[in-house]
């Protein structure tokens, strides 16, 4: 096979990966639900053989799980939920403060065309801009902190992130609470002002799961982690 067939080959498996990983995320494959090779195959015009390396690649994000050769849409428990904010609150608080620190007068520059894409999101209420906003900003954050093992732990958390992320934005009035969120990390993070940058990414994070989780399971450990939480890279 000639080296453009097999770049062709594998930018069409990479293409299905991301329609069933999309799929998974904005919940048009069901959590709980259950498929089978032959199902997505003929879903996503596509022959099982590609098929069954992506469902194992969805599994190692656990994105899916398999069960008696069936492929089950995994549902995330609020244990999940409550381990991917706890981690990201570690990371992203500390990349916060760190990102106030280190960003650059180009960089702030890139960061209020974000500050305007989280405007135009919250006075039209569009979701998707928002959602494409928010995964943005974060990432921006992590570039400029500089850290790369900390983007390397959180992209491998990217599939439940994401679907934590989709979730919770699609809560009625998110959109405007979570623009308004953002917008208090930029002008934190422009400001160069590292403790409140720090601040206001746990903030967001503990709003986050405030919506997502009910409060009595807020444990003791979580509240102290929330007070005293000081990670520096």
């Amino acid at each position: 096979m000639s080296s453009d067939k097999l770049t062709n080959a594998h930018k069409s498996k990479e293409a299905i990966y991301q329609s069933i990983r999309t799929d998974i995320i904005s919940q048009k494959l069901q959590p709980g639900q259950l498929v089978t090779e032959d199902e997505l195959a003929k879903t996503y015009n596509v022959s099982r053989t590609p098929i069954r390396e992506i469902v194992r690649k969805l599994e190692y994000e656990e994105l899916v799980k398999i069960t008696n050769k069936r492929i089950l849409i995994y549902e995330m428990t609020n244990k999940d939920i409550e381990e991917v904010l706890h981690i990201r609150m570690i990371l992203e608080s500390a990349a916060a403060r760190e990102a106030a620190q280190r960003i650059t007068d180009e960089q702030i520059k890139e960061l209020e065309k974000l500050e305007e894409q989280l405007d135009k999101a919250i006075k039209k209420g569009d979701s998707v801009l928002s959602f494409e906003t928010d995964e943005r900003l974060h990432d921006f954050i992590i570039l400029t902190a500089g850290n790369m093992r900390v983007r390397k732990v959180l992209y491998n958390l990217m599939g439940q992130i994401l679907r934590i992320r989709y979730i919770s934005g699609h809560k009625p009035g998110r959109i405007k609470t979570t623009g308004e969120e953002h917008k208090k990390i930029i002008r934190a993070i422009k400001k160069r002002d590292a403790s409140d940058a720090e601040e206001k990414m746990k903030e967001h994070l503990q709003s986050t799961r405030e919506l997502l989780l009910p409060s009595e399971e807020m444990d003791d450990k979580f509240r102290k982690l929330l007070e005293s939480l000081k990670y520096n890279f």
